[in-house]
Parts: structure tokens; sequence; C-alpha cells
């Protein structure tokens, strides 16, 4: 079988803590193909999706990843699609997604790309209130400040979502015992 691992660069995995590492040693093992690209190296022509590829090796001895040589690849006729890009989830991610709805009924894609996008991770927490601490998330530095300021400092804690790029006080505030509130929301106090 052939994989496609879209991702980002692959010299940046870590062999003991990369779980797309272990996936590709799995199937490099049960001696399936590996291949590789950025979510760049995608294009499509019309519904066809393609991209240019480099099969992958990995080791747990050095080096931990060789590339071989890039190919262009229609993304359809391989057997499976692991998209495994880190955040940031930005507009370029939700193009690629867009693109790999156009294959994903005749290609395996793993996960599902209309999923990625629709399950955004902090805003689709919210079907699950009950499990979860109390949760704020707002761009005004009003209201993120005034949250902030309930509750012990010991348990909160304060992150931008997709990035901190649409606003700087685009804030994913939350009540947690074990983390203390980043500095970068001070400047609005």
């Amino acid at each position: 079988m052939r994989f496609l691992f879209l991702m980002d660069p692959a010299e940046k995995m870590l062999p003991d803590k990369d779980t797309t590492f272990a996936f590709m040693r799995g199937a490099q093992a049960r001696g399936h193909e590996c291949l590789h690209a950025v979510p760049i190296d995608v294009h499509n022509l019309g519904r066809d999706v393609f991209a240019t590829v480099r099969p992958i090796r990995v080791s747990d001895a050095t080096p931990h990843v060789t590339l071989g040589a890039p190919e262009i690849v229609e993304i359809a006729k391989l057997d499976a699609v692991f998209i495994r890009k880190d955040p940031p989830f930005d507009s370029p991610y939700s193009h690629l997604t867009q693109q790999l709805d156009l294959i994903k009924e005749r290609t395996l894609c793993i996960n599902d790309p209309r999923g990625l996008r629709d399950a955004k991770r902090e805003l689709f927490t919210f079907h699950f209130v009950e499990f979860m601490p109390r949760t704020l998330i707002a761009a005004d530095p009003a209201r993120i400040l005034g949250v902030r300021s309930q509750g012990p400092p010991q348990g909160r804690c304060s992150s931008p979502i997709d990035g901190g790029r649409a606003a700087p006080a685009v804030g994913h505030t939350c009540y947690r015992k074990d983390r203390k509130p980043p500095a970068r929301l001070g400047q609005y106090s």
C-alpha cells in the first residue's frame, strides 16, 4: 500500500515523541510505502488533486529521516492520506482540507477533511461543557480580563486561538489548578 503523510517538514519530527513517526515506522515494518508532502505541495486541477511527494524512510537510528527524490502523484490513486499537519489551523490549512474534500470519496483520508475544519479544537469542546472547566472564548480584552480576575490566579490559563493572529486579545480562558495565566494578556490591564 502507498500512504501519503501530509504534514510539517519531516526533519522536524522527534522519533521518540512524534506519533506520525510511529505511524510511518509501523507502516514500513508491514511493507507499505510512505510518502511525505507539506501542505503547500498540494494542488488541484479541477477535481483531481495532486501532490509533489518524496518517499520517506524513518529509523530509530540516525539519520532518523531519509527523503527520496520528488515526484508528482495523484492523491486519489494512493491508498490513504494521513493529515498530520500541526497547528496553526489557518486559511492555507482550511484550503488544504477543501482540496482533500474533492478526493475523500476516492481514497481514505485520515482524518476526514471536513471534520478537521468543523471540529475546531477550541470551539468544538463546547459540545461537551459538562466535562470541561468553565471556559470563555472572546475577542474583547475587557471581557477576557474580567473573567481572568475571577478565582485564584493559580487556577486560570489564557491562550490565543488561531495562533493569536486573528486579534491579540482573542483568548481561550479557563480555570485549571495546574496552569498559570501567561503574561502576554497583561498588556491589556
